[in-house]
C-alpha cells in the first residue's frame, strides 16, 4: 500500500472493494498506530481513513456511536463523502449533523461529545434510518444503499 503517493491498483476480476478498503485502513492503522492525525495524512489516505472509520463505528455500534466517538471529523467525513460522489451518504450526514448547533459537531471531541449528550430523540431516530441505509438491516450484511468502498477505490483511481 502506498496512499501516500499517486497509484493505479490492478483491478482483478473477483475484485472486492470493501476487501480493499479495510485492508488499506489496516495498513494505515498499523503504520501510525495511536499515533494516526487525520489533519496530516496524505488526502488519499484521509479519504480511505475516514470512510472506513465511519462503515467501521456504524457497523460496529451504529450511526449514534459514530458521532459519539468521532464527532469531530463529521465535517470532514460530509467533504470526503462529497468528493468521492457519494452524495445520498453525505446528504443523510448533513441531516445529522444539522442537529448540531452550529450545523456540524465542534473540531474538538470534547466539545462535540458535550453537544452530543443533550441531542433531541429526533437525533436518534434519525440515526437508526442512517443505519439502515448505510448497512441494511443487519448490521453484518453491508448491503449498501450506496456502495461507498468502490466510490472510495474509483475516486482513488480517476486521475490516472
Amino acid at each position: 500500500m502506498n496512499l501516500e503517493k499517486d497509484y493505479i491498483m490492478n483491478q482483478e476480476t473477483d475484485f472486492d472493494a470493501g476487501t480493499w478498503l479495510e485492508n488499506e485502513a489496516s495498513a494505515l492503522m498499523e503504520k501510525y498506530g495511536d499515533d494516526l492525525d487525520v489533519s496530516k495524512l496524505p488526502n488519499n489516505a484521509r479519504v480511505v481513513y475516514l470512510v472506513w472509520e465511519m462503515l467501521g463505528l456504524i457497523g460496529n455500534g451504529g450511526t449514534d456511536t459514530y458521532f459519539f466517538n468521532t464527532g469531530h471529523l463529521i465535517k470532514e467525513t460530509w467533504e470526503v463523502l462529497n468528493c468521492i460522489k457519494a452524495h445520498r451518504t453525505a446528504a443523510l450526514l448533513l441531516k445529522l449533523a444539522s442537529f448540531y448547533s452550529g450545523g456540524f459537531p465542534s473540531n474538538d471531541i470534547d466539545e462535540s461529545r458535550l453537544a452530543y449528550e443533550s441531542l433531541p430523540k429526533a437525533f436518534f431516530d434519525l440515526c437508526m434510518d442512517f443505519d439502515r441505509f448505510t448497512m441494511g438491516e443487519s448490521s453484518n450484511d453491508y448491503h449498501l444503499e450506496e456502495n461507498l468502498p468502490p466510490l472510495v477505490y474509483n475516486h482513488l483511481n480517476a486521475s490516472h
